[in-house]
């Protein structure tokens, strides 16, 4: 038989365990979302370059305005195209 103390220490220590597993749970789904973030944030880059050297490849090379201008058409969240564009342009400091 256990002390009622014992039965109380043991419900606490369940009730701790569910917590953890939960916070666990929240923390690998929110890794899950910021992998498949980077991995499109990746894949846009990847094809704003790709039309970018298709251009160079047909003699069309752009200047820094129209590479811009693609980078703002192509990537539509701000942070994506900031990236990119400092990326390609880096400000002088």
């Amino acid at each position: 038989m256990s002390t009622k103390k014992e039965q109380e220490l043991i419900k606490q220590r369940d009730k701790l365990i569910a917590k953890q597993k939960q916070i666990t749970a929240k923390l690998q789904k929110q890794k899950a979302l910021n992998k498949e973030r980077e991995r499109k944030k990746r894949t846009k880059i990847h094809i704003l370059l790709g039309i970018m050297l298709d251009a160079e490849i047909k003699n069309n090379i752009f200047d820094d305005v129209e590479i811009q201008r693609m980078i703002k058409t192509h990537l539509t969240k701000k942070e994506d195209s900031d990236l990119v564009s400092e990326y390609l342009f880096p400000t002088e400091s």
